[in-house]
């Protein structure tokens, strides 16, 4: 099986918007790929007196960003065959 590298580059972009919604401690963010497909992320917190609106959106990107990055990783890996 031939080594894949994987550029991070490509993965940013496969992303065409960002759009974030939140309520109270609870941070979603929607990334809408160049397909069309939508994933989604959460971020929350737990304590009100800890809660920071950029950490909730940053906690929130990072989990739509961790399944592309394991979505493109198994396309990558079992698409070569």
């Amino acid at each position: 099986m031939a080594t894949l590298d994987f550029d991070h580059d490509h993965i940013r972009q496969l992303v065409s918007d960002e759009e974030y919604i939140v309520r109270g401690m609870t941070t979603i963010c929607i990334i809408t790929l160049t397909t069309g497909h939508r994933l989604v992320g959460q971020g929350h917190c737990l304590n009100p007196k800890r809660y920071n609106e950029q950490t909730g959106k940053d906690t929130a990107r990072a989990d739509a960003m961790s399944q592309l990055y394991a979505k493109e990783s198994y396309r990558l890996q079992y698409g070569h065959h």
